[in-house]
């Protein structure tokens, strides 16, 4: 991992971040300890989706009192249903006026699946949303898994809309 943190300092110019913002209200990285949790509350985000499968926030303390866990393996893509069940999440509490911090373990592969997702259902094109990622956190690695189950729920999105205009 040390040599991923001087590539991305060398050669992106870019130090490894922690946390990145999407949007005004949408940040995605890796996990946090106690200290990570201040710096979330710092930044005034009060809802968290975890995406991974090998540690749970809630169980650790770490958890805000918005939060949502979606155990998915490392490197594998979550379910439709986990995309689904997370954009809903993410859009609910951006509703409710709160910021929603999207997080697996490096913030890598995981994370940013389901932050793609939920910019699909913002009207993003599949590309799109995987740029405007990228713009602020250009050092993501989504899988190929991952970049197929994102086309997959842009499709299932677009299928969605349509039969409910």
């Amino acid at each position: 991992m040390w040599f991923f943190h001087l590539f991305c300092r060398v050669v992106l110019d870019r130090p490894l971040r922690r946390l990145s913002q999407v949007t005004p209200s949408l940040f995605v990285g890796g996990q946090f300890k106690r200290r990570g949790k201040r710096i979330l509350e710092g930044w005034g985000i009060e809802a968290v989706v975890n995406l991974r499968d090998e540690f749970d926030d809630r169980a650790a303390a770490l958890a805000p009192p918005h939060y949502l866990h979606l155990p998915t393996v490392d490197d594998q893509a979550p379910s439709m249903e986990a995309l689904e069940a997370g954009v809903a999440f993410i859009r609910g509490q951006i509703d409710a006026g709160r910021k929603v911090y999207v997080h697996c373990a490096s913030g890598v592969g995981r994370a940013p699946t389901l932050v793609a997702a939920y910019l699909v259902s913002t009207g993003l094109t599949v590309e799109e949303a995987w740029e405007k990622i990228r713009r602020v956190r250009p050092f993501i690695r989504p899988t190929p898994v991952q970049r197929r189950q994102v086309e997959r729920f842009a499709q299932w999105w677009g299928e969605r809309e349509r039969f409910s205009s």
